[in-house]
């Protein structure tokens, strides 16, 4: 598992202008799209809106299934987005595993931020017990979401590979995978390229240069943290290259 190598990958395709092009423009998509429909909430034109901003997005989370998927199987180079309906059919897939393994805990950490803002903290009005009561909480909640978050790769990884979605939801039978090193570093690594993506996102909204920019570091390290995180998936299934 290279870092360097992940952030490399995307500009191994073969027309990695045109790879980004459509990337970015489906990334570009959904967020204008999400961003008219918040501004006619609550007026009932902001569900269609959503529904269509679903599409762009479902179709980036087929790519990145894709490009997982690539990997595993041994490729060294990103494969190419491909027809839309079969591009919308992988991601179908790929979004009922992460709604099913990211939901709860997206919900449990919402639940836990909400609490814990509107719990006063200071000394005067809670008493100790309470306060470490309420850390104690969040400290679960973290456990929790970050368990749930590491069983997740081995999900997708098993969609990835072909295997139904009762198969993919069931972590019992990824109990090796799952305690690998290799999978491990390579969920990490490909966790911090993710959330630096999303953390791009979030630091330009509204923005209007930098919405395009931050679109753009999203969708590289996106597809740089899905190489990261197939080649550790990929190792811990004995699936070795020659150059392993």
């Amino acid at each position: 598992m290279r870092m360097r190598e992940g952030l490399r990958y995307p500009f191994r395709a073969d027309r990695p202008t045109d790879l980004f092009a459509v990337g970015v423009v489906l990334g570009l998509a959904a967020a204008i799209l999400l961003r008219i429909a918040a501004a006619f909430y609550p007026v009932v034109l902001w569900i269609p809106l959503t529904a269509l901003a679903v599409l762009p997005a479902v179709a980036l989370l087929g790519y990145l299934l894709r490009a997982f998927a690539a990997t595993v199987e041994g490729s060294e180079t990103p494969p190419s987005f491909g027809p839309p309906a079969e591009l919308l059919r992988d991601g179908a897939r790929a979004s009922a595993v992460t709604l099913a393994y990211l939901l709860l805990p997206i919900f449990a950490m919402l639940v836990t931020l909400v609490g814990a803002i509107q719990s006063p903290l200071s000394g005067e009005s809670i008493s100790s017990g309470a306060t470490i009561g309420i850390y104690a909480a969040g400290t679960m909640t973290l456990v929790f979401v970050g368990l749930f978050c590491y069983a997740y790769l081995a999900a997708f990884g098993a969609v990835a590979r072909g295997e139904s979605l009762r198969s993919a939801l069931d972590p019992r039978g990824r109990r090796r995978t799952l305690a690998d090193a290799r999978y491990f570093v390579g969920w990490a690594f490909g966790a911090i390229l993710v959330l630096t993506g999303w953390s791009a996102m979030l630091a330009a909204t509204n923005q209007n240069v930098l919405g395009l920019l931050a679109v753009v570091v999203a969708f590289y390290l996106h597809l740089a943290g899905a190489r990261v995180a197939a080649e550790g998936y990929r190792r811990s299934l004995g699936l070795h290259r020659r150059d392993d």
